[in-house]
């Protein structure tokens, strides 16, 4: 993602002027005039190669900075770094800039900001040699301004607490005074990641007199980073007369709105940029937890805003469907214990309104999913406390099941890339020794980035017919856009005969 800029002047647009077109993740820009008509340019940074295949793997929101820029009469001035000058504790995860200039012609300049409220208990685990600990944090809006010498510290817009993609609004009002409005959902450090209510807020800022601009120095027109793309998969293939296309998905992918990892796996909108432009995905189905998108599992009370998540999941994967290019697909995972939930699975939809369930039992579930267009997927198959328990398996729904994801693989005891945490006699090859029938596919789950896919032979390009190809067990799973073409005379794989 890059920044450009196009200039309208006597009704014609100026060819496209690139601001920042580097290999880096360069987006979320703010535009601004100062008193002189000059534009002040400032949006966020992430890691080069974002969202594409790289080892250690980089997650898709493990990084955020801020830059600024400013262009007038064909040039392209750098403004002072503000990132340098920000305490230590501020300087992670700074994103979504809002720039403005006030009537004295002050610059100021918002920013939202991740606040890590348990950075210290995972530091203190990896010291400890302990498992790793999951993250929570809480976003914040920011306000600086520029004070004659430097970008001045950052102060804490109070009751903004809330996501990473909640953007602030600026104006200015006929005396020159500025005024922002922001939102915050009430979440707190001791449970980051549970939203309470929804508020708007309005403030004024301060009025003070002009400190100047920083200064400027020209810098080299940029000379854009290109990249060529990835070739699009779309094989076809006929078998007893059936012709079915070759599709990539993914079924298990969390956002910011699962707590696992909350801090790194991005926003709706972050994932949903990395399915279709970096991993090139023809459909996806994010499965955020059901605890934490409808109420949260150590909530009882009832909460205004309790399906708000599955809500905001949904209409999501509708406003990111592009015809028959890219399928959002409405998901969740139906978490829990062995015991309780035997194991994990992922359900997915194919209409949205469908609810986000919490049995508990498998058998509640099912009871509760007949006659409604969905499947179960199992994952963490062999999983400790979250393995799957094949004694319940149901074959109406759990038609196909995840063998390898972020932990590794689940397929066999001993396995080549095998999950770390494992309990013998779960593993997909011990499912088989059951006469359970389910085919297979491979997702993300947290963090991994083109590293699991599920491959599809579909009969069309639409919600309803990815579900039927997984139900019909047309699919298999891998760690690159390897194809299969696995038949037996007229028959598809995943047939029973």
């Amino acid at each position: 993602y890059d920044v450009y800029l196009r200039e309208l002047a006597d009704g014609k647009l100026s060819p496209a002027v690139p601001l920042a077109a580097t290999a880096k993740y360069e987006a979320h820009a703010s535009i601004a005039c100062d008193p002189e008509g000059r534009c002040w340019i400032a949006w966020d940074e992430a890691n080069p190669n974002w969202g594409r295949s790289s080892r250690p793997v980089v997650k898709l929101h493990q990084q955020r900075n801020l830059n600024l820029a400013v262009y007038a009469g064909g040039r392209l001035m750098a403004c002072p770094d503000i990132m340098g000058q920000l305490p230590p504790d501020l300087r992670p995860f700074c994103e979504v800039p809002e720039i403005a200039f006030d009537g004295k012609g002050n610059v100021w300049l918002f920013l939202r900001h991740l606040t890590d409220v348990n950075k210290a208990q995972r530091d203190a685990a990896r010291a400890a040699g302990k498992g790793p600990v999951q993250t929570r944090g809480i976003w914040n809006v920011y306000a600086s301004r520029w004070d004659g010498k430097a970008w001045a510290e950052p102060a804490l817009l109070a009751d903004s607490n809330g996501r990473n993609d909640q953007r602030a609004s600026v104006a200015r009002d006929g005396q020159g005074g500025l005024w922002i409005a922001f939102a915050d959902d009430g979440r707190r450090p001791n449970r980051a990641e549970e939203w309470i209510n929804h508020n708007v807020h309005v403030a004024q800022l301060p009025v003070v007199e002009s400190t100047g601009l920083p200064p400027l120095t020209q810098v080299e027109a940029l000379k854009p980073f290109t990249r060529e793309p990835e070739p699009r998969h779309n094989r076809q293939v006929t078998v007893g007369g059936t012709t079915c296309e070759l599709v990539f998905g993914d079924t298990h992918r969390h956002t910011d709105l699962s707590r696992c990892g909350m801090n790194f796996d991005g926003s709706l909108i972050d994932t949903y940029r990395y399915a279709i432009d970096c991993a090139q995905l023809d459909f996806l189905a994010i499965s955020d937890h059901d605890q934490d998108i409808q109420r949260h599992r150590y909530d009882k009370q009832p909460r205004k805003l309790k399906n708000y998540g599955w809500w905001r999941s949904q209409k999501y994967a509708d406003l990111f469907t592009i015809g028959t290019r890219f399928l959002g697909m409405y998901g969740y995972e139906h978490g829990g214990s062995y015991e309780a939930r035997g194991g994990h699975k992922n359900i997915v939809y194919t209409k949205r309104g469908m609810p986000c369930l919490e049995e508990d039992a498998p058998e509640d579930l099912f009871k509760v999913l007949k006659g409604k267009d969905a499947i179960a997927i199992p994952h963490q198959l062999a999983d400790g406390g979250s393995r799957c328990d094949w004694s319940k398996w149901n074959p109406t729904f759990e038609r196909v099941a995840e063998i390898f994801q972020a932990r590794g693989s689940y397929e066999y005891q001993g396995t080549p890339r095998i999950a770390n945490v494992q309990t013998a006699g779960f593993f997909l090859w011990d499912a088989y020794a059951k006469d359970v029938r389910v085919g297979i596919i491979a997702s993300s789950d947290h963090g991994l980035t083109h590293g699991a896919y599920a491959g599809a032979y579909v009969k069309e390009r639409s919600r309803e017919a990815v579900l039927e190809a997984l139900r019909a067990r047309r699919t298999y799973g891998s760690t690159e856009t390897i194809e299969i073409d696995l038949r037996y005379g007229n028959h598809w794989m995943g047939e029973e005969l």
